[in-house]
C-alpha cells in the first residue's frame, strides 16, 4: 500500500468515524505514518495554494469513492 493509500484509508476511516458508522475501539491507534499524515495535513490547510473542500462530497469525488 502507498502512502496515498494509507492517507485515503486514514482519512476515510476518520469520516465513517465522524459519522458514527465505526466505533473507536475499531480504528487503528495511529502510527509515525498517521502522525505525518496528521502534520501534513495542517501545512497543507494553511497554503493558500492547495485545493481545498467545502463539501464531503467533492472530497469523495476528488477521491473517487
Amino acid at each position: 500500500m502507498s502512502v496515498f493509500e494509507d492517507i485515503k484509508t486514514g482519512l476515510l476511516e476518520a469520516i465513517e468515524y465522524e459519522k458514527g458508522n465505526i466505533k473507536a475501539e475499531t480504528t487503528r491507534i495511529p502510527n509515525n505514518l498517521t502522525v505525518s499524515a496528521i502534520k501534513e495535513g495542517r501545512r497543507i490547510a494553511y497554503d493558500s495554494n492547495s485545493k481545498g473542500f467545502k463539501h464531503i462530497d467533492d472530497l469523495r469525488k476528488d477521491l473517487e469513492v
